[in-house]
């Protein structure tokens, strides 16, 4: 699995997003760039970005985890009758040379252990 690491600190004006510099992946041609993790005391919360492959095959991400929450889903948003929600995914195909955009799509980190706070690093790997 490939490893990136979100350095926090306050940055977004909407809600309190906090913004990633340093990244590191475990020799997988993918890079996260605009990566965002919002700010939460206790239950969940939402990290969101653009993951890039910059390989020539397509690379399917199956799933995520992160020491800072009990799980890590990848989950969608949806149109359900004119009312937006959001549903698990299996995997997000990333096609060679391309990006999605963890917006729509985006890493929902459940039952936190800790508070997830500004100036602090949370560890996220993706499978």
């Amino acid at each position: 699995p490939s490893q990136f690491e979100f350095d926090q600190r306050l940055g977004q004006p909407f809600g309190q997003f906090l913004s990633a510099e340093r990244l590191c992946f475990d020799d997988l041609p993918l890079t996260v760039s605009d990566a965002f993790v919002k700010t939460a005391e206790s239950g969940s919360t939402e990290a969101i970005g653009t993951v890039k492959n910059t390989s020539s095959e397509t690379i399917k991400i199956t799933g995520a985890s992160s020491p800072a929450a009990a799980t890590t889903e990848l989950r969608k948003y949806v149109d359900q009758n004119g009312s937006a929600t959001t549903e698990p995914v299996t995997d997000w195909a990333v096609s060679a040379g391309s990006s999605i955009q963890l917006t729509d799509n985006f890493l929902l980190l459940v039952d936190l252990k800790y508070p997830i706070t500004a100036d602090q690093e949370v560890p996220i790997t993706l499978k």
